[in-house]
């Protein structure tokens, strides 16, 4: 059973992308059936449930990646499995992703600089989404399965933008989430090729 916290924070999250950062308490207090009582026990302002949704369905991700120091996955198979493992979030909201959607998801984007627990969260995260993928390239390099002449940092950084701008096309071109990770996991798997041969 979904407990109110959670209840709070779907129904925000589907708020927030079909209404944008401007949508009102009062409204998410309706729409999740609680009392306003009930909201500010869980949160103290829009502000910090609007944390906490992102946190929630965006950067929650990172928590599942052991992978990354399996002995038995290859380079290639680690690195296509953090693709599948950066889309996961959207996949579970996928619905809500439409084409009139999409602007509102670029508008909770920007909201980031006016919210520094959020922007910070969201560097952190990043960081390390990016040593993760250094991690496995690092591996790769000490194994021999990629050309020891690759410089990590760029590669990892070129791999990360890779996934983060498939990403936003699934929202703004492709208006689906499979679209994406297809050609995102197609762009990955030939840069692999490059950098195995």
């Amino acid at each position: 059973m979904i407990n109110t916290k959670e209840r709070i924070t779907k129904i925000a999250l589907q708020l927030f992308l079909t209404k944008g950062y401007a949508v009102g308490i009062n409204e998410i207090i309706e729409k999740s059936g609680t009392s306003k009582g009930a909201f500010y026990h869980h949160f103290a302002s829009k502000g910090q449930l609007f944390i906490n949704t992102i946190e929630t369905f965006f950067l929650s991700n990172l928590n599942e990646i052991d992978f990354i120091e399996d002995t038995n996955l290859s380079f290639r198979q680690k690195i296509l499995k953090l693709v599948n493992n950066s889309y996961k979030p959207f996949q579970e909201i996928k619905e809500l992703i439409s084409e009139k959607n999409g602007l509102n998801y670029l508008r909770i984007i920007a909201e980031y600089p006016n919210h520094e627990n959020l922007r910070n969260k969201n560097h952190l995260h990043f960081n390390q989404f990016m040593d993760a993928i250094g991690k496995i390239i690092h591996k790769a390099i000490e194994d021999g399965s990629i050309k020891r002449s690759v410089n990590i940092n760029t590669l990892s950084y070129q791999i990360g933008m890779l996934i983060d701008g498939s990403i936003f096309d699934a929202i703004m071109m492709y208006n689906s989430v499979e679209k994406a990770e297809q050609a995102c996991l197609l762009a990955v798997d030939q840069l692999v090729d490059i950098l195995e041969s």
